[in-house]
């Protein structure tokens, strides 16, 4: 066993070597801490599988070997090791990291690359983890992921007593529970527990939905393995105990957590796509951090440190002081859909400014999907806005609201045609359009955001949305542009492609808006969002039925259980378990309070995103609005803009209590 590192500040990182499935040794790390009793980590296997590039159907697993380490490098809060090239002239390197006052109780690491070999290399997949006994797979979850043989990638099933390598969160076993975070900012977030399979793509109507997994996740249907995008939490709610494991950020790549939940034996791997993105001769890569964090459930807010660093490392800063006013605004989708016009605009902005008077505090009237002749085009339909879109901004601001408006620049609704086909993300092996899902009553295609005049056409939407006065601009479908398929630049992983477009859009429109903008994304990566995004969905649309409900009765038993699905209990299940993101990596954006919805409903979807604490936007015909449902609003605004504390979060699923704790002239209630 190696020394042990970070003694100083509660925890004991150590080495040792442990023989492989072919005998050979490998190295291995483990973890434990004297902040908290009992948990223990040890065992864990790091290294990367790729390919190389000439010999297409070569592919090699590479894992850390003691026999090749190089040189060690320690300092109070960093532990630097790196590794001698192997047989295809890559030299590893590992770090790991901890942030004592930032979040005590976390350990970071991530792995480096340099290449010194001859011959270009496809990465596969960063292998950040894999600890603790698997299910014997057939040829191996890896070997699926890279098609490895068998011999390479085989773990058989845990004998008595089970062989090194462990994952223990207390001296005394207890069943095991796994919150699983889901992609993208449509897609269900839940808590499964022993025993239990997790819900996948199966049926041919999820093939027509925004993907729910990234594209390329180790999905396997097997009992009691679970996959988490970016990040994952092992619950033992017995002893009151969560370790996050996952990463701090998704900016180079999508990745995250699979688990297999046993009480006696539990195992972990922490893997990030590589995406099969080229690395030349001489070239250098790494993965983003990955992070294991442990924390007390019963705390509120016990996320906290671990989600204050994730912001800062991605670039996000956090303000001081007391929660900020949420945004509140009007909506235009459900109210009126493809059919606002000028006039039925200017007479909702001349009744929302009655209601200002009455107290009713509206500030952002925001122009939803609906504007343009054709759906996800910038462009205006003339027939309804004779004026432009300019005039809209004018007669907007005119009566004192910040205009706001709607953008897909990574979709192609319909028909694609020859001229721009080579700006879509080509599915691998047929060279065709990718499919992104099924919409607006036709085919719905992603855009490669790699592509220049993909890049060019969305920053000038941006730009020109902003010299036409709009300060409010939503970006919505991005994860059409991180479906798996090829790209103009093979260089880049779709993490770094979508990094990169939506930081150049984000960047223009703020650059000419100065700093009344504000920047909201929906159906996004979340990784990709945090740190640029100022307000994000977090959970699929509403509808005006508790479960979803389509209007073709064939399809409503299809839909009836589908977690993604626009209804009332799946927008508020998905809020509910994303709650403590709002106020540190952004404004949560629940949706929009329709007043198409049942009175029982509508109150009970107001009553929620009121508590919620994130955005609230009234999306209604307000020269129609009843007066009843006008004095419910006036009772819950203005908002209030604090996080609540789910207080049963961890413990069932869906969690049923939300705790506001509140301090006014009668002391904190």
């Amino acid at each position: 066993m190696s020394a042990v590192f970070f003694d100083a500040h509660g925890f004991q990182l150590y080495s040792f070597s442990l023989p492989d499935v072919d005998e050979q040794a490998l190295w291995t790390w483990g973890l434990a801490s004297s902040l908290w009793k009992g948990w223990l980590v040890e065992g864990i296997r790091t290294g990367l599988a790729y390919r190389l590039d000439h010999a297409r159907g070569e592919r090699w697993l590479a894992l850390l070997r003691p026999e090749r380490l190089e040189d060690t490098r320690v300092t109070d809060t960093t532990v630097r090791l790196v590794w001698a090239p192997n047989r295809h002239g890559l030299a590893f390197g590992l770090e790991f990291r901890v942030w004592p006052k930032e979040a005590p109780g976390l350990l970071a690491w991530r792995l480096y690359v340099h290449h010194r070999g001859t011959q270009p290399i496809r990465l596969e997949r960063w292998v950040l983890a894999e600890v603790g006994p698997w299910k014997p797979d057939s040829p191996g979850i890896l070997g699926r992921i890279v098609g490895l043989p068998k011999r390479f990638t085989q773990r058989t099933a845990a004998p008595e007593p089970p062989p090194p390598g462990a994952v223990r969160l207390h001296d005394s076993p207890a069943p095991l529970g796994f919150y699983a975070h889901s992609w993208s900012s449509w897609g269900e977030v839940r808590t499964y527990w022993e025993t239990q399979r997790e819900r996948q793509r199966i049926r041919w109507i999820d093939r027509l939905t925004p993907s729910r997994y990234v594209p390329g996740a180790p999905l396997t249907g097997r009992t009691n393995q679970f996959w988490a995008d970016f990040f994952g939490i092992l619950l033992d709610t017995q002893h009151q105990r969560g370790l996050l494991a996952g990463f701090l950020s998704q900016i180079r790549y999508f990745g995250g957590v699979q688990a297999f939940l046993h009480h006696l034996h539990p195992a972990l791997r922490i893997l990030a796509l590589g995406d099969g993105a080229r690395l030349e001769p001489g070239g250098d890569a790494r993965s983003d951090w990955a992070v294991l964090f442990m924390f007390d459930l019963s705390k509120p807010h016990g996320l906290d440190p671990y989600l204050r660093l994730a912001a800062a490392i991605a670039g996000r800063q956090i303000p001081e002081g007391p929660p900020s006013s949420p945004s509140v605004g009007w909506n235009s989708w459900f109210a009126f859909y493809r059919s606002l016009d000028q006039g039925t605009l200017n007479q909702n902005l001349d009744q929302a400014v009655r209601w200002r008077q009455q107290g009713l505090p509206l500030e952002i009237f925001h122009i939803d999907e609906g504007y343009s002749e054709e759906p996800a085009r910038w462009d205006v339909d003339r027939r309804r806005f004779p004026k432009g879109l300019r005039d809209v901004a004018h007669h907007i601001r005119a009566r004192g609201f910040i205009p706001g408006i709607w953008q897909a620049p990574l979709l192609w609704v319909g028909w694609l045609p020859r001229r721009y086909r080579d700006m879509a993300l080509r599915c691998r092996g047929w060279e065709r359009p990718c499919f992104a899902f099924w919409g607006w009553n036709t085919w719905v295609w992603g855009l490669d955001p790699t592509h220049p005049r993909v890049i060019k056409r969305a920053v000038q939407w941006a730009l020109d949305a902003a010299q036409k006065g709009f300060r409010f601009l939503k970006l919505d479908f991005l994860s059409a542009g991180a479906l798996d398929g090829k790209r103009h630049r093979s260089d880049l992983s779709r993490a770094q492609s979508m990094r990169s477009f939506l930081r150049h859009v984000v960047r223009r429109f703020r650059d000419e808006s100065g700093p009344a903008a504000h920047v909201a994304m929906g159906s996004v990566p979340l990784g990709s969002a945090l740190g640029l995004a100022d307000m994000v969905r977090v959970g699929p649309d509403v509808a005006p039925t508790w479960e979803p409900h389509p209007p073709y009765r064939w399809l409503r038993r299809l839909v009836r259980d589908h977690p993604d699905a626009p209804s009332v209990r799946n927008a508020l299940r998905n809020g509910m378990m994303r709650s403590f993101f709002h106020g540190i990596w952004w404004e949560n954006d629940p949706d929009a309070i329709p007043d198409a919805l049942p009175e029982t409903l509508w109150r009970t979807w107001l009553t929620w995103v009121s508590l919620a604490g994130g955005a609230w936007f009234l999306s209604a015909d307000l020269k129609s609005l009843s007066p009843q449902r006008l004095r419910w609003l006036m009772r819950f605004s203005p908002p209030l803009g604090q996080r609540p504390w789910v207080v049963d979060l961890w413990e069932r699923y869906p969690p049923r209590r939300v705790r506001l704790d509140l301090d006014g002239p009668i002391g904190r209630w």
